[in-house]
C-alpha cells in the first residue's frame, strides 16, 4: 500500500491513450504503426512513475517566445505540439509497490561472464545474490536515486546506482552497479556491472596524499580525465582551482584555471561516466597505438585489446 501523498513523485497520464509501453514484448520495442498516432516517448512514458526532480523524469518541451506567439495552429503540450500527456501527483511509491523482473537471459548473462567478480566480493553467483541486488535497486529506486539515460522504443532507461558491499578481503570496499529498464511501473532488465573509468570521466579523490596536496589537490575534489591513454598506471586529470577566480577563458570541458596532474587509478573512482566510445580512446591514443593502457575496467587496467597491466584484481600496482 501507499502510505502518504507527496509532491515529490509524478505520474504520466495521457487520457486520450491507453496503449502503454507493456502492450509490447520488450524484444522489438513500440512497434511503428502505433506511433501514427502517439509518439514513442509519450507511450513509453504512459502510466510511469517519476520522481518530480530534473534527469529523473522525462524532459518537457522547453518553446521559446517566438514558437509560442507564431505558432497559433498547435497547442503547447507538455512533450511535443499537441501533446496529450500530464504530469500529476501521485503517492510516494513504497518497495512494496515495485515489482523488479529479471529476465533469465540476463540471470545467466551475468552468472556466466560476471562469476568471477561477484565471488571477488565475497558472494556466490546464485539467486541469493540476485535478490540482494534486487532489495538493493527497488530501495534506491524508491529513495529517488537514480537517473534518465533515456527514453526509446524499448522504453525508459533508468539507472540506479547501489552500493554493493564486499565481504571477506574485499569487506572495506563499496563497488558501484546499474541500470534499469522501467516498464510501466514495472522495471526490467537488470544490468549489473561496474563502471568503467576512461577519459573524460569525472572523478573524486579518495585519499589524502601528501604529492597530491603540494599541488592543490585534496581527498573529496572532483575532476576530468583529459587524457586516453595511462602512464605510470595513472590517468591524467583536470581540476577547478577554488583558489583562482574565474575569468571566463573556459576551455571545452568546462575547466577553469585547472590543476592537472596525474593520479593513480587506484586513488579515485568514477562519479560520473562519459559517453566516450573504444573508437574515440583509439583516436586519442599517442600514435593511435593499441597497446597503450587505456581504461580501469573489472578491477584490471586494460588496452583496447583486452590485455591487462596488473596481474590481481584491484591491486592495480600488481
Amino acid at each position: 500500500m501507499l502510505v502518504n501523498w507527496s509532491n515529490d513523485w509524478i505520474q504520466v497520464v495521457d487520457n486520450l491513450n491507453d496503449v502503454v509501453i507493456d502492450d509490447f514484448d520488450y524484444e522489438n520495442g513500440i512497434l511503428g504503426q502505433v506511433t501514427q498516432k502517439h509518439c514513442v516517448k509519450c507511450i513509453a512514458v504512459n502510466q510511469c512513475w517519476f520522481a518530480n526532480e530534473k534527469n529523473k523524469k522525462p524532459e518537457s518541451m522547453e518553446y521559446s517566445l517566438e514558437q509560442i506567439l507564431n505558432d497559433s495552429k498547435n497547442k503547447i503540450g507538455l512533450y511535443h505540439y499537441n501533446c496529450h500527456c500530464q504530469e500529476i501527483d501521485i503517492l510516494t511509491p513504497t518497495e512494496k509497490d515495485i515489482k523488479l523482473i529479471c529476465p533469465e537471459g540476463k540471470v545467466g548473462w551475468l552468472f556466466r561472464d560476471k562469476s568471477d567478480w561477484i565471488r571477488r566480493l565475497g558472494y556466490e553467483p546464485n539467486e541469493k545474490f540476485v535478490d540482494y541486488i534486487k532489495g538493493l535497486v527497488i530501495k534506491n529506486y524508491c529513495l529517488g536515486q537514480y537517473k534518465i539515460n533515456g527514453i526509446s522504443k524499448y522504453g525508459v532507461e533508468i539507472a540506479v546506482f547501489i552500493d554493493i558491499e564486499g565481504r571477506g578481503e574485499e569487506a572495506n570496499r563499496i563497488f558501484v552497479a546499474k541500470c534499469v529498464f522501467q516498464r510501466k511501473v514495472k522495471m526490467q532488465y537488470v544490468f549489473i556491472r561496474e563502471d568503467i573509468m576512461k577519459i573524460f570521466d569525472k572523478v573524486k579523490i579518495l585519499v589524502s596524499n601528501p604529492e597530491y596536496e603540494k599541488n592543490g589537490i585534496f581527498k573529496g575534489m572532483v575532476g576530468t580525465i583529459i587524457e586516453a591513454h595511462i602512464r605510470f598506471r595513472s590517468f591524467q586529470v583536470a581540476f577547478i582551482d577554488p583558489n583562482q577566480v574565474v575569468d571566463g577563458n573556459d576551455d571545452m570541458l568546462g575547466l577553469r584555471d585547472e590543476i592537472v596532474e596525474y593520479i593513480h587509478v587506484k586513488d579515485m573512482e568514477v562519479v560520473e561516466e562519459s559517453d566516450c566510445t573504444d573508437e574515440f580512446i583509439f583516436n586519442d591514443l599517442p600514435n593511435k597505438d593499441i597497446r597503450w593502457f587505456c581504461k580501469v575496467e573489472d578491477g584490471f587496467i586494460k588496452n583496447l585489446r583486452g590485455d591487462k597491466l596488473n596481474k590481481i584484481a584491484y591491486d592495480y600496482d600488481s
